[in-house]
């Protein structure tokens, strides 16, 4: 039991220290290395973090605020945890049916974050986040929530209903304000 404790936190630090050491200043963060082009319709990659997968592409200078919006929520030492930007024309306006169809059979996520015309639009750009083993289960979040709602989704500390109980009159979740040390 040591020993697998000890390799797991080896490994996170490992993980950590490596995005620290990559990821030294968000202006240097080439956003087309963080994301992959598929063809038409492609299954979403099996990735180890969970997909962020942009459906509008109206504007590139918002989408690189948004980016750089949820890059700044998480502070470095969770860097290694960040969402996968999957940025693909290929998804554009694509619908939750066909969004969910595209999951292959042995994806590591119960949840997918999705942006779309309403994130792109309205003034806080909530991002969707959609059960994808539960029909109906979405919400939306502001970016600075997305730490808070991707790391309690993806280690089960938090049930997705948990979440949407907690949203605001237009179903977005705006997370906890906590003072926490490395926010400041």
């Amino acid at each position: 039991m040591k020993k697998s404790l000890l390799l797991i936190s080896l490994s996170l630090w490992a993980s950590i220290a490596f995005c620290q050491t990559h990821i030294t200043e968000l202006e240097k963060i080439d956003f087309k290395q963080n994301s992959i082009d598929l063809m038409e319709h492609k299954k979403f990659p099996n990735t180890k973090n969970t997909l962020l997968v942009r459906t509008d592409f109206s504007n590139d200078a918002k989408w690189k605020e948004l980016c750089d919006s949820i890059l700044n929520s998480y502070p470095a030492q969770f860097k290694a945890i960040c969402p996968f930007f999957l940025n693909d024309s290929s998804y554009e306006k694509l619908d939750l049916g066909l969004l969910k169809s595209l999951i292959p059979e042995d994806w590591n996520h119960s949840f997918l974050f999705i942006v779309d015309e309403k994130t792109m639009s309205h003034t806080s750009h909530p991002i969707l986040c959609v059960n994808m083993f539960k029909s109906g289960a979405i919400f939306r979040l502001t970016p600075k929530a997305m730490l808070d709602v991707d790391s309690n989704l993806s280690t089960v500390n938090v049930d997705f209903e948990d979440f949407m109980r907690d949203t605001d009159a237009e179903g977005i979740y705006h997370g906890i304000d906590l003072n926490l040390p490395w926010k400041e």
